[in-house]
C-alpha cells in the first residue's frame, strides 16, 4: 500500500547521506570561490583605500563580484544535484527500485527535491557562517547585513535554477538530454536574438545587431546581466528576480507532474514527450542555421561589421546555409535524442519545414517586410535622442522639440541613402541614432555611410551623399543644444579645472604649458568657452578635415577634470581643441599671458 505522507524522511536522508563526498566537494568550491577572496580581498581594500566613499566603492564592487560567484555557483550546483539525486530518472535499476517502493509519486519527487533544496541552502549557510569572523572584525565597513543578503541570493538563485534542472531532468531520459534541455532554458534564447539579429543588420539597412530586446526569456543570461550589469552598486535587484522566483514554481510544478506521467521504464531513452521533442528539433534547426549563416559574416570582416548591405552573391550564400543548418540541425537533434543513426525518414518533414521557415525569415528580412528599417518614433513619443559619430568622440543628447524634429528628418534622410555608394573605397564612417521614447522604450540604429574621406569633405571636390548627409549631422551637433551637449564636461568645470597647452617649436618639438587653480578656471571660464560657444570653435568639419580658408596652428589645448582624474586614478582629458583662427579669444589670451609660446602655421602640403 503506497504511502500518503508528502514527505518520506527516509528518502530525504538518503539522498544526503549517499552523495555526501560530491557536497563535500561543492562546499570546498564555495571555499575557494567566496570565502577565500573575502579574507584576502577585504583587509586589502580597508587598508588600500583613501576615503571612506573610495573604500565604499571598492566594497560596492566586491559584494558585486560577490553576486556574479553566487551565480556561478547556483548555475552549476543546481544542474549537479538534480541530475545527482534523479538518477532513478536516467538507470533503469534505480528506476526499478523506485518503482517498487511503497511511495506514491508526489512523495518521490518532494522528497527528492526536498533534499536537493537541503543541499543549496545549508552550502551557502555554512560558506556565510565562515565569513561571519571576517563581520566581527571589520563590522563598520564589512557589513553582516551583506552577508545576509548574499546567503539569500544564493539560495534564490539555487531554487531558481533548481527548478528548471528539475524540469530538464523529468523531460528527458538521460544526463546529457538533460544538460541540453537546461542549457536551451537558460541561455538559447539570447543566443537565437543575437544571431538573428547579426544576419538582420546585413540584410536590414541601419538595424543594430548588438542590440538584444528579448534578454528576458533566457533566465541564465538575463539574471547575469541584471547581478553584474545593471546593478553593480546598488544592491540586489529583487524585483527584477521576482517574475523568475514565480516562474520556477511553474517549472517545478511542472516537473512534478511530468514525473506523474511518465514511465519509469523509459530511463535512458533520451526525450521522452513527443511535443517536447519536436519543439526541440525545431529550435536546433533554428539555432545551427543561423550559427551557419552568423559565422559566414563573422568571416566576411568587413561587410559583417561595417553594415552596409550585403550583395546577390553574399545572400545566395547566406540562403544555402540557413537551408543546410535548418535541416542538419533537426538531424542531429532527432539523433541525439534518439540514439540512433537511422532517423532520417522519421525527422525529413520537420527539416524541411525548418527550412523554409528559415528561407522565408531570410525573403521577409530582405524586402524589410515589417518596415523595421524605415521606422522613424514620431516626435512626440520621442523624450530625447542620443547622436553620435565615428569622428566625434561625445555623445550629443537633444531634447528640445525642434532638435528632435532635425534628427527625425536626419534619419529619413539616412534610410533613403541606404548604404548604396558608386564610390569605389572601403572607407565609411557611421552615425548612430537612439532614442528614449517616453514609455520607457529605446530605439537604436546605426548608419554606415561610404566615404572618400578626407576628399568627400574638403566642400569644392565632392558633394555626394555622404557629404550632404555629414553636413547635415553636423548642423545638428554644431547647433546651441549640440554644442552644449558635446562640450558639457567643460560648461560644468568651476574650480577644478587643468589645462595643458603644448605647441611645436621651430626645432621640431613639442613643449606645453600648464594652467592650475585660479588661472585654469578664469581661462576655462572666460577664454575657452567664449570660443566654443560664442566663435562656434571646434565645428566637427573642421575636427575632420582641414579648411584653406582658416588657417590653423600646431597647438592642442587639453582640459582636465581634476576631479575626475582622482576619482578614476589616472589622468582623464575631458576635452581638446586644436587652435586656429577660429579660437580668437585663445589666441589674444596667449599673446597677453605667454607670450613666450610661438605658434607654428600648420602645413598640410608638406
Amino acid at each position: 500500500m503506497k504511502s500518503s505522507s508528502l514527505l518520506s524522511p527516509g528518502l530525504v536522508k538518503s539522498g544526503l547521506r549517499r552523495y555526501w563526498p560530491l557536497w563535500l566537494a561543492g562546499f570546498v568550491a564555495l571555499l575557494l570561490l567566496v570565502v577565500l577572496p573575502a579574507y584576502v580581498s577585504v583587509p586589502m581594500i580597508i587598508g588600500e583605500a583613501g576615503s571612506p566613499a573610495d573604500r565604499e566603492s571598492a566594497l560596492d564592487f566586491f559584494w558585486s563580484t560577490m553576486s556574479f560567484q553566487a551565480w556561478i555557483y547556483a548555475l552549476v550546483s543546481a544542474l549537479v544535484v538534480a541530475l545527482t539525486l534523479n538518477d532513478h530518472l536516467f538507470d533503469s535499476r534505480a528506476a526499478t527500485f523506485v518503482g517498487s517502493l511503497p511511495l506514491r509519486r508526489t512523495t518521490v519527487f518532494a522528497s527528492t527535491f526536498a533534499s536537493g533544496m537541503l543541499v543549496l541552502v545549508a552550502l551557502p549557510a555554512v560558506t556565510s557562517l565562515c565569513l561571519m569572523p571576517l563581520c566581527l572584525a571589520l563590522g563598520q565597513v564589512f557589513s553582516p547585513m551583506r552577508v545576509m543578503e548574499w546567503f539569500a541570493l544564493a539560495v534564490t538563485l539555487g531554487f531558481v535554477f533548481y527548478s528548471f534542472a528539475q524540469l530538464s531532468c523529468h523531460a528527458s531520459g538521460t544526463r546529457l538530454v538533460a544538460t541540453l534541455i537546461y542549457g536551451v532554458i537558460g541561455f538559447l534564447a539570447i543566443c537565437i536574438e543575437a544571431a538573428a539579429r547579426l544576419l538582420m543588420s546585413a540584410l536590414v539597412y541601419g538595424l543594430s545587431s548588438d542590440e538584444i530586446a528579448f534578454d528576458w526569456l533566457a533566465p541564465g543570461a538575463h539574471i547575469l546581466s541584471t547581478l553584474t550589469l545593471r546593478y553593480p552598486d546598488r544592491g540586489i535587484a529583487w524585483m527584477e528576480l521576482a517574475p523568475y522566483v514565480l516562474v520556477a514554481c511553474s517549472a517545478a510544478a511542472a516537473a512534478a507532474w511530468l514525473f506523474g506521467r511518465r514511465e519509469l521504464e523509459s530511463a535512458g531513452d533520451g526525450v521522452l514527450f513527443e511535443p517536447l521533442r519536436k519543439a526541440l528539433k525545431c529550435l536546433a534547426g533554428i539555432s545551427l542555421a543561423l550559427l551557419f549563416a552568423s559565422v559566414y559574416r563573422l568571416l566576411d570582416v568587413t561587410s559583417a561589421f561595417s553594415g552596409l548591405p550585403i550583395g546577390t552573391g553574399d545572400l545566395l550564400v547566406i540562403a544555402v546555409l540557413l537551408a543546410v543548418g535548418a535541416f542538419l540541425g533537426v538531424l542531429f537533434a532527432d539523433m541525439i535524442m534518439s540514439r540512433s543513426t537511422h532517423v532520417l525518414k522519421s525527422c525529413w518533414r520537420e527539416g524541411l519545414a525548418v527550412t523554409c521557415v528559415m528561407l522565408a525569415f531570410l525573403g521577409a528580412c530582405r524586402v524589410d517586410l515589417l518596415r523595421v528599417g524605415r521606422y522613424v518614433p514620431k516626435s512626440d513619443e520621442v523624450e530625447m535622442v542620443i547622436l553620435t559619430c565615428d569622428h566625434v568622440s561625445d555623445s550629443i543628447e537633444i531634447t528640445s522639440p525642434e532638435g528632435i524634429e532635425d534628427t527625425r528628418a536626419l534619419q529619413q534622410h539616412l534610410i533613403d541613402y541606404g548604404g548604396i555608394s558608386d564610390m569605389k573605397t572601403d572607407l565609411t564612417f557611421t552615425i548612430d541614432v537612439s532614442y528614449k521614447l517616453k514609455n520607457g522604450r529605446f530605439v537604436h540604429r546605426s548608419y554606415p555611410i561610404v566615404t572618400n574621406f578626407p576628399i568627400a569633405f574638403e566642400g569644392e571636390g565632392h558633394e555626394g551623399p555622404d557629404s550632404q548627409l555629414l553636413r547635415e549631422f553636423a548642423g545638428i551637433a554644431d547647433g546651441d543644444e549640440g554644442r552644449a551637449a558635446r562640450f558639457s564636461k567643460v560648461l560644468e568645470l568651476k574650480d577644478n579645472a587643468s589645462v595643458q597647452i603644448e605647441y611645436l617649436l621651430e626645432d621640431g618639438s613639442y613643449s606645453s604649458v600648464s594652467l592650475h587653480g585660479a588661472e585654469a578656471t578664469d581661462f576655462v571660464q572666460n577664454v575657452l568657452l567664449t570660443d566654443l560657444m560664442e566663435e562656434r570653435a571646434g565645428e566637427i568639419l573642421y575636427e575632420m578635415t582641414s579648411s584653406e580658408d582658416m588657417a590653423e596652428y600646431d597647438a592642442v589645448v587639453y582640459v582636465d577634470d581634476l576631479m575626475e582624474s582622482k576619482a578614476a586614478g589616472y589622468e582623464v582629458y575631458t576635452e581638446s581643441l586644436q587652435l586656429s583662427e577660429g579660437t580668437p579669444h585663445i589666441l589674444a589670451w596667449l599673446e597677453e599671458h605667454h607670450p613666450e609660446i610661438k605658434l607654428i602655421e600648420v602645413d598640410y602640403d608638406g
